[in-house]
């Protein structure tokens, strides 16, 4: 595609995947005016800001120290900061295609240092502990019966998750659709899901752990001492355990922003619910495509997380104890914020070596790192493959030309020029 090429027939691109949030629905159609979206049918309001934004599609599209360069410049010191570094760190990896998740990890691979999926650490622990009893979203809507939101908000952060998958639509087996469904909210403040549920129960902050051990010992027969616990009486407690028992099929939503002892806790509850009947669980994470790349770090390199390329794959905690561990002296954010750690000393050690960064779909900041290279934007620009939060793989079609390059010819071209150096 040409972007100098104008176009002045509206045309209709049907079927086009939203990656605005996790749900990666398929089925929007897209009216094109130009090299332009003017309109975005089908789409949610996070879907309309995802592909109606404003995007500037001119001025330079390189940097280093803040001043305008060429890619070819930009991706010479790229690969001059990433061949000369020790133990370089590779992180970022949300808003990019598989195939941008493979040059990443050829890339990490190649210069022996450390690499990084953001936001997946309390979910792989609990798999690595408890595992997994998980479906797709499709299963769930011909067949959960109940539902239970904990910690989370899909409303909001997942507007068409209850309207095409898992309350509204008609299934298989339940041809009433709502009306054959039961849902529950746990949650520390009242959210805008709570006006969705049939039960919805606040509970005391901080009594998230508490709470779900309380569900479990329920469940097992174990008798409970007092009145109430985290903020909410032992009968409404026993209550929600009879509809967990109850279900025919049972469905657990959580965010996958939680700590690592809720989440364990959440899927040993699903385990044992299965002793009972049917039950599945499913994280809500954040937009882009971290699914995909967890896939893609265990194909290549047999685990889900972070991973160090040192004398072959040697499994890591997580990108929040990399500067402090390892003597991290170069950084590169693919497709993320340079400063997305979420504790201050990982920041500031971040903070203190040389950066590169990878953008497409914020409007970069040239002092934001070193090094700054602008892609295409993820989901709108690129095409390739993407993973739904269920692990459903969806293609990704291209609804407008871009004058930047991909995220996967960025890292290749940074590659070849760290071999050429090497050699």
């Amino acid at each position: 595609m040409d972007p100098s090429r104008t176009v002045n027939d509206r045309r209709t691109l049907p079927d086009s995947v939203c990656t605005g949030c996790g749900c990666f629905c398929d089925d929007i159609v897209l009216h094109l005016e130009g090299n332009r979206i003017a309109e975005a049918r089908g789409a949610c309001s996070i879907g309309e800001a995802h592909f109606l934004g404003e995007r500037r599609v001119d001025g330079p599209g390189s940097w280093i120290q803040g001043e305008p360069v060429t890619f070819e410049n930009a991706v010479e010191r790229a690969a001059a900061l990433l061949a000369g570094a020790s133990c370089p760190l590779v992180i970022g990896l949300k808003e990019c295609t598989t195939e941008g998740h493979r040059a990443s990890v050829e890339l990490a691979e190649s210069i022996g240092g450390c690499l990084d999926v953001p936001g997946a650490a309390a979910t792989i622990a609990s798999l690595q502990s408890v595992g997994e009893v998980t479906c797709t979203l499709g299963e769930i809507q011909n067949r959960a019966d109940f539902v239970l939101v904990w910690r989370a908000d899909p409303v909001q952060t997942h507007p068409r998750l209850f309207s095409r998958h898992v309350l509204e639509p008609r299934g298989d087996f339940l041809p009433g659709g709502r009306n054959d469904r039961y849902l529950s909210v746990v949650d520390i403040r009242e959210t805008t899901t709570f006006a969705e549920a049939d039960r919805a129960i606040r509970i005391e902050e901080g009594a998230e752990v508490e709470a779900i051990w309380v569900l479990r010992a329920l469940l097992k027969g174990i008798a409970i001492e007092g009145e109430k616990r985290a903020g909410v009486t032992l009968r409404d407690w026993q209550g929600l355990v009879e509809r967990l028992r109850e279900a025919r099929y049972g469905a657990i939503f959580y965010d996958a922003g939680l700590d690592g002892l809720s989440v364990r806790g959440i899927h040993s509850l699903v385990r044992e619910l299965n002793d009972w009947t049917r039950f599945v669980v499913m994280p809500l994470g954040p937009r882009g495509n971290v699914v995909g790349a967890r896939n893609v770090l265990t194909w290549r390199t047999g685990f889900p997380g972070a991973v160090r390329f040192v004398e072959g794959h040697r499994p890591l905690a997580s990108d929040a104890r990399l500067p402090r561990e390892f003597a991290v002296d170069a950084v590169l954010v693919v497709s993320g914020d340079p400063m997305e750690a979420d504790d201050e000393p990982t920041r500031e050690g971040v903070r203190k070596v040389p950066r590169i960064l990878l953008t497409g779909n914020q409007e970069p900041d040239p002092q934001a790192a070193d090094v700054v290279i602008r892609t295409a934007a993820f989901g709108i620009e690129t095409s390739g493959t993407v993973y739904r939060m269920d692990g459903v793989p969806l293609p990704l079609r291209a609804a407008v030309a871009s004058r930047f390059p991909t995220v996967e010819v960025t890292l290749r071209a940074i590659a070849h020029r760290v071999r050429e150096r090497r050699a």
